[in-house]
């Protein structure tokens, strides 16, 4: 039985930059992927990917992140919205195995090394998104979908199986 527990943290970096600033974000959910109730594992082609068996009510196949900036007058920023993972789920299962790309991106054909459209997450942060905030309010949405990329190497993990935290820091500048 494989299953992989992913708890999110968020890292909010309050800024009061320019004129004072309110940035705030907020993120639903956390993450499930347990192989052993999905029908087709293992698989007959590695690697295969797959969704998380349980996620956010609001993006079956991963999280949504709602950011906020607000401030009293007009300003002129760059907003960004980060991520990065805590460490490998176990000594055969690497973090990178972990995806994530924009809601709506279909899974990779089986079989398939490196996905097309879909982003390995590492212990480094990467930059999911940014943009421009003028006037007084900015306000988006993200669904970032999630998958799973089994290898044939992957040591069964037990029914308590292994986890692995993901970080998001929302920041402007």
């Amino acid at each position: 039985m494989k299953k992989f527990l992913i708890p999110l943290i968020l890292l909010l970096i309050p800024m009061y930059l320019k004129s004072q600033v309110r940035i705030s974000l907020r993120e639903q959910g956390e993450m499930t992927f347990d192989l052993s109730s999905v029908a087709n594992y293992p698989p007959s082609v590695y690697p295969a990917y797959y969704y998380p068996t349980t996620a956010s009510g609001n993006n079956p196949e991963g999280i949504r992140i709602t950011i906020t900036a607000l401030s009293h007058s007009s300003v002129s920023m760059s907003l960004h919205l980060d991520i990065r993972g805590g460490s490998d789920f176990s000594s055969t299962i690497s973090l990178t195995q972990l995806y994530y790309a924009q809601d709506g991106t279909p899974l990779p054909a089986p079989g398939t090394n490196f996905p097309v459209n879909w982003t390995p997450v590492t212990v480094n942060w990467n930059e999911i998104f940014n943009a421009p905030m003028t006037g007084t309010l900015f306000r988006k949405r993200i669904d970032l979908d999630f998958c799973f990329k089994a290898e044939a190497d992957d040591t069964p993990t037990g029914t308590a199986g292994v986890s692995t935290t993901l970080y998001i820091r929302y920041y402007g500048l």
